[in-house]
């Protein structure tokens, strides 16, 4: 299989630390350039790839089939339109796009132009969620009847970025809200209704930065949230069941890992330490009993194997974009929600 030759935009974060790791390890892959439209850290760091100023510039004097898309939000859909109507394949940093008609509109145009269109929802492939998936398949709470997701963090001073700008797809909702939305739906599937309380909790805040969604289930609840006000240490996931809970703390150690510069291929990639592994309790009204529940490895690279066997070998796209369609169909139900202050119905998506 010739390698697929890739143009990243953007060199912040998400760029330097969850794509162009992957790009670099993985032999299906041919980093050729680099997007930067300020700045000149990529030229410095990667001098020997092409770097660029626009898209438009890349796409005219590059050879790109596939563009990685890690701008801020309201680029996503714009640069993915650009490209597709270039004939790119195209992946995009989630959020898909900021509105539901603009995803539907990429999702279409993906289907005329004949190309591979995916959303970087990376932590499909995180070590917890894995974890609590297998725990589910293999039913070990029994039936699940309340999961509470939260990604909190503790940044009571806010450092100025395009996330903390006021306007439509900043903030903490657009941040982590797509990641938290995406995995509820992957284990339990299009919720009934949904309830969202969505706010700024900082009173310097020119954005939201906590929220609380709820999605309901014919006989289950999940609890989605995310603060920047958390110093205590919170469960990442907490799982009850007919049989039994389960209760896991901290995060997927593969972020901490790219953003101290380790690459994804050392030995042991996406394993969680014994003592990071979440509790198991399980019983019955008179004797109950407690064990760590091994962690499954996560390993973000899954994706760009599945993303490269998608454009070269027709293969299933790792994310599909009418998946990431209904994280923003939710996404849109919330706000709704929130400016109604009710519980919304969803419609079958």
């Amino acid at each position: 299989m010739n390698p697929i030759k890739t143009l990243v935009v953007g060199y912040g974060l998400s760029a330097k630390a969850f794509h162009l790791p992957f790009l670099q390890i993985n032999p299906a892959f041919e980093l050729q350039g680099i997007v930067q439209p300020r700045g000149n850290a990529s030229r410095e760091e990667l001098p020997q790839l092409a770097h660029y100023r626009t898209l438009e510039e890349a796409l005219q004097k590059g050879e790109a089939e596939l563009v990685i898309i890690s701008a801020p939000n309201e680029h996503h859909a714009p640069m993915a339109t650009q490209a597709l109507r270039q004939g790119k394949h195209v992946v995009i940093e989630k959020p898909f796009a900021l509105t539901v008609a603009e995803a539907e509109a990429l999702c279409q145009l993906a289907k005329e132009e004949d190309r591979v269109l995916s959303v970087f929802h990376n932590r499909r492939w995180d070590a917890d969620f894995l974890t609590l998936r297998q725990l589910l398949e293999e039913e070990k709470v029994g039936r699940p009847v309340l999961l509470v997701s939260r990604f909190d963090r503790f940044r009571p001073q806010i450092k100025w970025s395009w996330k903390e700008e006021p306007k439509q797809g900043a903030g903490n909702f657009y941040n982590l809200g797509p990641h938290l939305i995406d995995q509820a739906l992957q284990l339990f599937g299009w919720p009934a209704e949904v309830y969202a309380h969505i706010r700024t909790e900082r009173r310097e805040g020119q954005t939201e930065d906590a929220f609380d969604l709820h999605l309901y289930y014919p006989d289950l609840t999940v609890h989605l949230g995310a603060s920047t006000l958390v110093s205590a240490r919170w469960p990442r996931f907490s799982l009850l069941g007919t049989k039994g809970s389960y209760t896991k703390w901290g995060l997927d150690p593969q972020e901490e890992l790219l953003v101290e510069g380790k690459l994804p291929s050392a030995p042991g990639w996406g394993a969680e330490k014994p003592e990071d592994w979440g509790t198991l309790i399980t019983g019955d009204n008179d004797a109950t009993s407690s064990q760590p529940y091994p962690g499954v490895p996560g390993n973000y690279n899954v994706f760009f194997t599945g993303l490269a066997a998608a454009i070269r070998e027709g293969g299933p796209n790792p994310v599909p974009p009418h998946e990431a369609l209904q994280v923003m169909q939710i996404i849109e139900l919330a706000y709704r929600s929130q400016q109604e202050g009710k519980r919304l119905k969803t419609e079958r998506a």
